[in-house]
This record gives structure tokens, C-alpha cells and sequence, in this order.
């Protein structure tokens, strides 16, 4: 809850606890630090967590909010293309870095593609709209 007032512009003065981590807010930014390494960013100017692998095609380079795990990543982009040119453009980037295409599944309210590469790499991309915008999910795991 306590996040999802910070993410929406309502200020926050609550004091929050990270066990193990740490916990910041600058403006419309929220940064979390968990003692295991994993990380959380949102809002303001998010930026490619540390270790994002080099070859996952990025949509855009507006990021909405980023996410280091400890065996993988989640990140969001946003991006002016429709949905159906983002569908597209995402197929063909991810086939031309070498990962096979496992699903996809394209419709007016939305869409997914999953990805593999190797024996330990997946990545599941959704592609839906909100407002003006196409937003990119990406969901990258590393066994």
C-alpha cells in the first residue's frame, strides 16, 4: 500500500523498513534495496538495473520502473509505437539476438511473447496500452 501511494504522486512521510536493505524517496522516485541484492525502482528517471543483459532488445528508452532479482529481472518500458508495431518490432529484435520464440499471442487488448535461449534464459514480454501509450513488460529469468 504503501508503495502504490508513493508510485501515484501522493507524498509519502511514512518511515519504511527494509530488512537487511534500505528503502529512498526522492521526489517522485521510489528506490529499494533488499539485503540480498535485489533491487526496486520507479518513477522519475529509471534507468537499466546493474547486470541487464546485453542482449534483450529494448523498446524504447523510457523506462517506467526496473527490478533486479536474484535469478533475473522484470522491466517496464514505454514507448510511442502501437501495440501491433511493438509486437512486431519485438518478434523480429528477439529472433535477431539469437532467442527462439517459445509463444505468442497477439490481440486488441493486449499482447505476450515468450522467449528462450540456451537451457537457462526465458523471457516473457506483455504489450498492452494505457492511455496514449504502449507499455513493455519484460520478464527475464536466469536459472
Amino acid at each position: 500500500m504503501i508503495l502504490t501511494l508513493c508510485l501515484s504522486g501522493v507524498a509519502c512521510d511514512r518511515k519504511v523498513t527494509v530488512p537487511g536493505g534500505s528503502y529512498e524517496q526522492d521526489g517522485d522516485q521510489v528506490k529499494i534495496q533488499t539485503g540480498d541484492g535485489g533491487s526496486f525502482v520507479a518513477g522519475g528517471d529509471v534507468k537499466l538495473p546493474e547486470g541487464f543483459p546485453d542482449d534483450i532488445p529494448r523498446p524504447s528508452n523510457t523506462l517506467q520502473m526496473a527490478m533486479k532479482m536474484l535469478q533475473g529481472f522484470n522491466v517496464a518500458f514505454v514507448c510511442k509505437e502501437s501495440q501491433s508495431d511493438m509486437f512486431s518490432r519485438l518478434r523480429a529484435d528477439f529472433k535477431e539476438q539469437g532467442w527462439e520464440e517459445t509463444m505468442a499471442n497477439q490481440s486488441v487488448n493486449g499482447s505476450v511473447l515468450s522467449f528462450t535461449k540456451g537451457d537457462s534464459r526465458n523471457v516473457t514480454c506483455s504489450i498492452g496500452k494505457n492511455k496514449e501509450q504502449t507499455v513493455v513488460g519484460l520478464v527475464i529469468a536466469q536459472r
